[in-house]
């Protein structure tokens, strides 16, 4: 297994957390970017409301469940801001890296899931 060398603008690598029926790949950054994921061709934005969201250093995007598990694999694109404007913002040209997944496997993996929520 190789490891893969993460560029300066994540801050780590993504996170995928299983939400009902979708998966939510999860990106902290270190500058503002727009962000986005494609699975099997399609593309899944990190918006709101239509709006792609770009002054957030925690990008989130919904993906199908049934996709990712299908495919085995996503690319995480973005391209950092270079100014923001009204209509025409100006952007470094995108760049992408992907990801293998694997997911579980009801009953045939063994895992433990310890959750300690608003510990002081």
């Amino acid at each position: 297994m190789s490891e893969i060398k993460l560029p300066e603008e994540l801050f780590c690598g993504p996170s995928v957390f299983a939400v009902e029926d979708t998966y939510q790949i999860v990106v902290p950054v270190t500058c503002p970017m727009l962000f986005w994921v494609e699975i099997g061709g399609t593309d899944y934005y990190d918006h709101s409301n239509g709006i792609l969201r770009s002054s957030n250093l925690v990008h989130k995007v919904s993906v199908p469940m049934k996709e990712l598990d299908r495919t085995g694999r996503y690319t995480i694109h973005y391209r950092k801001m270079i100014e923001r404007s009204s209509y025409f913002p100006k952007t470094e040209e995108p760049m992408a890296l992907s990801f293998d997944f694997h997911p579980l496997e009801a009953g045939k993996e063994q895992i433990q899931v310890y959750h300690i929520s608003d510990a002081h």
